[in-house]
């Protein structure tokens, strides 16, 4: 059983701006960012058979989870025709940035054929994730002659993850 709440907003722009016939010079950016949480519940029955020996018992597993996300997008371009015969300059100029966190309580409780409790194990999980991308290219087409064309360009780019993965299980309460 799952039940969950959060709020989704996006959002997205963009304009080109012709600096000439020839030159167009362009933008765009596109975020989004998402919170919510989710409650989340189940029930496992578990029927053991061991050397013709019937063990029934139960597992009710739930858990609860709260997230944050942030994304953004962003390119800068420009394009440049030098003719009508298709000699043409392209650069792009792109960041990706992603903001992620959460945080997940877990439950698991066992429950003996008499339905009592055999063990209760407690169990965190915050999370944190952080990735940016960056990223530059340029590509050149040279038409020649006997219709054909030569195409090259460079691409760069630079990624950066910062992950905090942590994993915590309560002991006696503790």
């Amino acid at each position: 059983k799952r039940n969950g709440s959060g709020i989704f907003t996006n959002g997205k722009i963009g304009a080109d701006y012709f600096l000439s016939s020839k030159t167009t010079l362009g933008a765009m950016l596109d975020a989004n960012n998402w919170e919510g949480s989710g409650i989340n519940s189940g029930l496992t029955n578990i029927l053991e058979i061991k050397n013709d020996v019937r063990t029934a018992s139960s597992l009710i597993p739930s858990s609860k989870n709260d997230n944050a996300n942030f994304n953004i997008t962003a390119n800068m371009n420009l394009k440049h025709n030098f003719n009508d015969k298709g000699k043409e300059l392209t650069v792009d100029l792109d960041y990706s940035g992603f903001n992620n966190t959460s945080l997940s309580d877990f439950e698991n409780k066992f429950f003996d054929a008499n339905n009592k409790l055999t063990e209760n194990q407690i169990q965190r999980n915050p999370t944190s994730t952080i990735i940016d991308i960056y990223a530059a290219k340029f590509d050149f087409s040279l038409p020649t002659k006997n219709k054909a064309k030569v195409d090259f360009g460079a691409k760069s780019s630079y990624v950066k993850t910062d992950n905090d993965f942590v994993f915590e299980q309560l002991f006696d309460n503790k």
